[in-house]
């Protein structure tokens, strides 16, 4: 029987608890958007990984969960568990679902993976009812090869797109695109202790061309609910953050510092034994010299 022994860990996938929580959250805000368009909608996560955002969407009416990999899917099912939510075993490329099954199909961060990236939306629309929806993202090719510097080119990515050929290449498939610019940014939050209806202020991105991703919703139908979208997460406090993340940093020092004392210590109760030997060894040298003397 085939015991699986956990998620192998590649750098690339993300594995809550593995990563950085900042790099769990620029995932997990995605889904966040995704949940205004999946409440009782029948959602096909396409490209899941290990199961993370399928878990997150407990608005939907049901999940379907899909991936390439087989321990990817191992490790999700044994993860994440509620009804509703199932997890399947498939190319993107070769959807293993009828026509006109799902309401909503998410695709993150999996196009720029794909060989045959036209074939992926082309299922998508398939798959998706005539007023359902294709949510996909990706990394701006152009901020993500600064943003790498030195490592060079992802090894597990086929192709990147820059702005306008991500809705061009959508628009070959779907008649209605709609794209945000996705970014990491720092704001002032007023927060009431308890839940309430909100307004974001959130200027558009004049220069998509330096986001730092892009999603886009595509239909056959106009899309709807496009305005701006915010999400903080408990850890996007960054005062909050970099203040305990400077408490940490000073307990380390500390730390530190308490070892240098000790062996800076013991170094002098070292020196300190190594004249004794020394005396010891110009005193033996010496009855040595007035023994031979003698004789």
């Amino acid at each position: 029987m085939f015991e699986f022994k956990g998620l192998e860990f590649t750098g690339e996938r993300v594995v809550p608890g593995l990563v950085d929580p900042n790099l769990l959250n620029e995932h997990l805000a995605r889904y966040r958007l995704a949940a205004r368009y999946a409440s009782d909608a029948a959602v096909l996560d396409a490209g899941c990984g290990s199961g993370y955002g399928a878990g997150e969407l407990l608005c939907a009416a049901s999940v379907t969960a899909l991936d390439i990999s087989h321990d990817a899917l191992l490790h999700a099912a044994a993860s994440y568990t509620r009804p509703g939510l199932r997890f399947a075993q498939g190319s993107l490329e070769a959807l293993p679902f009828a026509d006109a099954s799902f309401d909503l199909v998410l695709a993150f961060e999996v196009i720029e993976h794909l060989e045959h990236r036209e074939e992926m939306l082309r299922e998508a629309r398939r798959v998706l009812k005539p007023s359902g929806m294709l949510l996909v993202s990706t990394p701006n090719r152009n901020y993500y090869t600064e943003s790498r510097g030195p490592a060079g080119p992802n090894p597990f990515h086929t192709h990147e797109y820059e702005f306008d050929e991500f809705r061009a290449t959508l628009e070959a498939v779907f008649p209605h695109v709609h794209l945000w610019t996705q970014n990491r940014t720092e704001a002032m939050v007023f927060v009431p202790p308890e839940a309430s209806a909100g307004i974001l202020d959130a200027p558009g991105d004049g220069t998509p061309g330096e986001a730092h991703f892009y999603l886009a919703a595509c239909g056959a139908q106009p899309i709807a609910k496009t305005a701006a979208f915010g999400w903080l997460p408990r850890t996007g406090n960054l005062l909050r953050e970099r203040e305990h993340h400077i408490e940490l940093l000073l307990g380390e020092v500390e730390l530190k510092n308490s070892f240098v004392e000790e062996l800076q210590a013991s170094q002098v109760e070292l020196m300190r034994a190594q004249e004794a030997v020394h005396l010891e060894l110009r005193r033996s040298n010496d009855w040595a010299e007035r023994l031979t003397a003698e004789l």
